[in-house]
């Protein structure tokens, strides 16, 4: 992943330099200067990204387990992240709020299809870097928000629901009948109803 620093005037919750994780009250609010992420993939290009202002974060169990430096992803992210001349680390992993400017597809036909418009309301993830005023990140990584939800609801959505899915799908093997391309067993799975989900202690 690399990343992405495009605003000059933007206040982030980090772990500041030379500040190891491990505690809550380590964080501090920092004018970090430019919009950061660390969902773009090597691949992506600026035609991809774009900046929301942040309306509302989640705060879940991950990003406890980041700041508190249980996350091994977020420890080998800090390290690796070579970009980050301040050697800060801004936690956050999902956010909702609205786009800055208008955004259009980033094929190379003449007739560019507009995906966001500034003002949309959207909500979306990211590898981190999303405890801040603005985020920089990928098309492919937000969603405009329903209208009968909540900012609060978009940001507190996509962890839980995607732990979920990875837990039932990816884990147990339960079928993915939202699937257009179920399989015929899948399908007659459902049509016999014989599909049974036991969730036990349920919890983060």
């Amino acid at each position: 992943s690399s990343l992405s620093s495009v605003n000059n005037n933007n206040r982030a919750w980090v772990i500041p330099k030379g500040v190891s994780f491990g505690a809550l009250d380590r964080m501090k609010l920092q004018n970090i200067g430019g919009s950061t992420t660390t969902t773009v993939k090597d691949d992506d290009n600026n035609k991809s990204m774009i900046q929301i202002a942040t309306r509302a974060i989640g705060l879940n169990f991950a990003d406890i387990f980041t700041i508190c430096g249980y996350y091994k992803a977020a420890n080998e992210a800090r390290r690796n992240n070579n970009s980050n001349d301040d050697g800060y680390f801004c936690p956050g992993l999902e956010f909702s709020g609205v786009v800055l400017h208008d955004h259009y597809d980033d094929d190379d036909s003449e007739a560019k299809k507009l995906l966001f418009s500034k003002g949309d309301r959207v909500f979306g993830f990211t590898r981190f870097g999303a405890y801040q005023d603005v985020v920089t990140t990928s098309k492919h990584y937000i969603r405009k928000l329903p209208n009968n939800w909540s900012f609060e609801e978009g940001a507190s959505f996509l962890v839980n629901a995607l732990t979920a899915w990875h837990g039932l799908v990816t884990v147990a093997g339960m079928p993915n009948f939202s699937d257009d391309n179920a399989t015929k067993e899948k399908k007659e799975l459902l049509d016999q109803k014989k599909t049974i989900v036991l969730v036990h202690s349920a919890a983060g």
